[in-house]
């Protein structure tokens, strides 16, 4: 795995790119994970996924926490918790006491939601003095669903930074889109292995972002 994870990493050359990486489908030890993270670790996001937001993390509530708390310590720029999880707000003001920034997250693999769901979600995340990025991604089963999220995204975009947009083959329109309408930052895989279903590479990112600019 550190063979191919320092062949990713000697390809992000921009510092103006953040990475993120999982650690919920990882078995190898945190602490040489992190060692060969140091280079990258003044942009860097970590997250522990679980099923029930589209992950492989199988634990219990504890074994979450444990693992959210080893990631405190070594003290990456941001850490990612989703919103739902019950020791959300335990982690993420121990994140913030060391001057960890933190992403709330909502995740939906199956489905979009109904925008007044969302909208509670959303303001619920904004309300929040541990939240310094609100994420929401949903998944479209139909093209209308885009309309659902990026008209959240731009009716909050200004309250607080914001990373909102569509997963699946309907929702790629929305990964182009969210930048131009106020999300803060938008995912991409530097190569073909897709961590997320519709996610677009940084070469095709670039390119259509340079056309509609």
């Amino acid at each position: 795995m550190f063979e191919d994870l320092h062949l990713v990493l000697n390809q992000i050359r921009r510092k103006d790119v953040l990475i993120e990486v999982r650690l919920d489908n990882t078995h190898d030890d945190l602490k040489d994970l992190f060692r060969a993270l140091d280079t990258v670790k003044d942009r860097l996001i970590l997250t522990v996924r679980t099923r029930g937001e589209g992950g492989f993390f199988m634990g219990d509530d504890e074994g979450l926490r444990e693992k959210y708390l080893e990631i405190i310590d070594y003290k990456p720029l941001f850490i990612d918790i989703e919103i739902n999880s019950k020791i959300f707000e335990e982690v993420a003001k121990k994140a913030k006491d060391n001057s960890i920034k933190v992403i709330a997250s909502f995740h939906d693999p199956f489905k979009t939601p109904s925008k007044g769901k969302l909208r509670i979600i959303l303001e619920t995340m904004i309300e929040s003095p541990y939240i310094d990025v609100a994420k929401i991604v949903t998944m479209a089963r139909s093209y209308k669903d885009n309309l659902t999220v990026l008209g959240l995204l731009e009716r909050y975009s200004g309250e607080k930074p914001l990373i909102m947009f569509c997963m699946g083959r309907y929702g790629k329109i929305s990964r182009i889109m969210a930048p131009l309408l106020g999300s803060w930052l938008t995912y991409v895989s530097i190569h073909e292995r897709k961590t997320a279903p519709g996610q677009l590479t940084l070469e095709e990112m670039e390119m259509f972002l340079r056309w509609l600019k």
